[in-house]
């Protein structure tokens, strides 16, 4: 029922089904490097470009217990080498 020109957005809650769907040709994806670098049919495109906002939304009650704050400083460092590979430093 749909027109030939129409776009269809697919969405899922499981990161494995995107990255199958669009390996398999079905649609285009925008994928962290970490988890696009696993799978030889998808490329990197477009890097440098790209800016990204990331929360991490923590509880007022849990904020200052010390394993929050390390798991909490252990994201904001491990971010920029996960989602930019080895062009670390855009954060």
């Amino acid at each position: 029922m749909r027109k030939p020109d129409e776009r269809i957005v697919f969405s899922a809650s499981e990161t494995g089904l995107l990255v199958i769907a669009v390996a398999a040709g079905v649609g285009q994806g925008l994928l962290p490097k970490c988890i696009g670098d696993e799978h030889d049919k998808l490329v990197v495109y477009g890097t440098g470009a790209l800016d990204m906002e990331a929360t991490l939304h923590l509880h007022p009650d849990a904020v200052q217990l010390r394993r929050v704050q390390t798991v909490s400083r252990l994201i904001r460092e491990a971010f920029a080498s996960v989602f930019y590979g080895d062009s670390a430093g855009h954060i």
